[in-house]
């Protein structure tokens, strides 16, 4: 199974959540639990690989999009949509960064798709 899901809203940059306090970012993380549930995402079971694409007007180096994700995969955990974030169950994840034309359509795209299980002989 492969969802997408599409949020018109970004996550804080890397290193804008370095330097935040942790009682705004849990409240970012609980927001972004919410906007994610509001998608109505399904659950994947399993194993999965991610590619995170971040539409914003700012061009951002890769790892500062790639930190621009904890929210997010924080979330989706939260959110039940995912078991864990850790590298047993993501066991990919891709960052992207695309530039929008206007603040308005700066968005955050979120791709799962399942990963077949392996069978051992």
């Amino acid at each position: 199974m492969k969802q997408t899901i599409v949020v018109n809203e970004l996550t804080p940059s890397l290193n804008k959540w370095q330097r935040m306090h942790w009682g705004k970012r849990k409240k970012i993380k609980e927001q972004w639990q919410w906007l994610i549930k509001s998608e109505k995402p399904k659950k994947h079971d399993g194993s999965v690989d991610i590619i995170y694409t971040r539409v914003s007007t700012h061009p951002m180096d890769l790892d500062n999009v790639g930190g621009s994700f904890k929210a997010i995969g924080d979330a989706l955990v939260k959110a039940d949509i995912i078991e864990d974030d850790n590298p047993n169950i993501v066991q990919t994840l891709t960052v992207h960064w695309e530039k929008a034309e206007s603040m308005d359509d700066q968005k955050s795209i979120i791709e799962i798709h399942d990963v077949p299980e392996t069978k051992e002989d």
